[in-house]
């Protein structure tokens, strides 16, 4: 476990440090550039990451799941690495192959935008055939328990070039399509980074099957399981891309790049809710393996109330100071701002998620798992239809708004579900008292004056006033957390913390 545990800790700082990077390269370098061009930027890195998976043919869930039964003393693994690999990039391929051949009737959804969606397509295509492989690699390397250097070449990279890439865009030192032609480059280097990790770590691997026998025995099996999966991963990636996905064709690219400043902010709201989520599955996993339910009880419930406690108090924090990460931008402050009330109801959304703590995942290592595919796909449905019905009325608002319902309803579903069949349930009346405190703690902030010296330039008085809201909430909130003992373990830490403090002190 120590490994384990080291590595968690390792890939939730450099999940950190991206949420940083991108959240200042959003404020300060990408509202440099058109709207429509980050747009266009940004809608070519979420297709990829959207058709990825589907490519792949959910390969890197089989790479997982059917590992141990592979997995050989000589590091050879009867040439399943190998064998993944080659699935992987003939799926792939055949994937492109549909995309680009149906290039057309695939543009006429974009409308006014359909020459640069296919000016574009390209360098997409070339991103999901470099991202597949990547997360293929990526999950034999998990196998090994080693997740923080491909960590490194898959989300720290890409949130470091492409800032890079658009700083040189705006002083004229690279044009747009070379902008597109680096980030392929990234993409590449990205995928060679975790493949000679991968390579580094297992050499042996790297050997065509030879043992044809234990193939034969697997190779049903795993193509169910890959299709199995390859349905839900489509399930899960319409629930959470269909924003995405719909903004650009209805609304076109400037619209996107709105969207995608609130989808950010939304995204460093959910870190804790991941970083918990990938310390406790494996104690699911093995706690249902041996029924024990009182434990898979406790941690339903703790990380229920750790996620809403981090949660509201991140949300609090970027809602009372929404108005001054505007006057930070450099360009196009006021364009942004008119998706402000996007960071809102994709932050309620997040919560949503967080409130009802790991049922996804408890379901997942259940003998009900096959209940996950029938979540995800209503949520899919769910996400595409009120897309569909709200963005024609409420725009960018109304495709947030879409989202936060598809996530709340099944989410209800899945608690009503856990409930009947597993007897528990994760809600508890002090995340009552969590929002109560978050409320207060955002009043407190926004009666306070924003800071103002007529002598200062606006981007100044913007950092101050961040600075002094951002410490009202830290302070009102923190002190009303641990004043009525809403989490002993968020209690206990901080004791802890504060007692390392005062060993140190002279």
């Amino acid at each position: 476990m120590g490994i384990i545990k080291r590595q968690s800790i390792k890939n939730s700082l450099v999940s950190y440090l991206g949420v940083v990077i991108g959240a200042v390269s959003s404020i300060f370098i990408y509202t440099l550039i058109d709207k429509t061009e980050l747009g266009m930027i940004q809608f070519a890195i979420s297709t990829a990451a959207f058709f990825a998976p589907f490519a792949s043919f959910a390969s890197s869930m089989t790479a997982t799941r059917f590992y141990p039964n592979f997995k050989t003393e000589d590091g050879k693994d009867n040439g399943f690495l190998s064998l993944l690999t080659l699935s992987t990039l003939t799926t792939t391929l055949i994937f492109v192959s549909l995309i680009y051949l149906f290039r057309l009737p695939i543009a006429s959804f974009f409308q006014k935008d359909a020459d640069q969606f296919l000016n574009s397509l390209h360098f997409i295509l070339i991103f999901t055939i470099l991202v597949a492989v990547a997360t293929l690699f990526n999950s034999f390397a998990a196998n090994q328990s080693r997740i923080v250097v491909p960590s490194l070449f898959q989300n720290l990279l890409p949130k470091v070039a492409q800032p890079t890439l658009v700083l040189l865009y705006f002083f004229g030192i690279i044009g747009f399509t070379q902008v597109f032609k680096g980030l392929a480059l990234t993409f590449f280097l990205m995928m060679m980074g975790v493949v000679g990790y991968v390579y580094f770590l297992r050499p042996n691997s790297f050997v065509l099957p030879k043992n044809g026998s234990i193939l034969r025995g697997y190779a049903a099996e795993m193509v169910r399981f890959s299709a199995f999966n390859f349905t839900i991963v489509l399930g899960s990636v319409f629930a959470q891309q269909a924003d995405k996905i719909f903004i650009t064709p209805m609304l076109g690219y400037e619209s996107l790049a709105i969207f995608s400043f609130g989808a950010m902010i939304a995204e460093a709201i959910d870190v804790p809710r991941k970083a918990l989520s990938g310390i406790a599955q494996p104690l699911i996993a093995t706690s249902i393996a041996e029924k024990n339910w009182a434990h898979i009880s406790e941690i339903y419930r703790k990380t229920a109330l750790l996620q809403v406690i981090a949660g509201v108090f991140l949300l609090t924090g970027v809602w009372a100071c929404a108005d001054s990460l505007f006057d930070l931008m450099i360009k196009n402050g006021e364009a942004y701002r008119t998706g402000k009330w996007v960071i809102l109801i994709l932050g309620l959304s997040r919560l949503a998620d967080m409130a009802t703590g790991t049922n996804a995942e408890i379901i997942t290592f259940s003998e009900y798992y096959r209940f996950n595919f029938r979540s995800f796909a209503t949520m899919a449905v769910m996400n595409i239809v009120l897309n569909l019905l709200l963005i024609p009325i409420w725009g960018i608002e109304g495709s947030a708004l879409a989202t936060l319902l598809a996530i709340a309803i099944v989410n209800v579903w899945r608690l009503v579900f856990i409930k009947q069949k597993f007897n528990m349930q994760p809600l508890d009346r002090r995340m009552l008292w969590v929002f109560t405190f978050g409320f207060l703690a955002w009043l407190a902030a926004y009666t306070t004056p924003s800071v103002y010296f007529a002598d200062l330039p606006k981007m100044v008085n913007a950092m101050l006033t961040i600075f002094l809201k951002g410490s009202i909430v830290a302070v009102v909130y923190l002190f009303l957390i641990l004043r009525f003992n809403v989490s002993t373990d968020v209690s206990q830490t901080v004791n802890q913390f504060w007692g390392s403090i005062k060993k140190r002190k002279p």
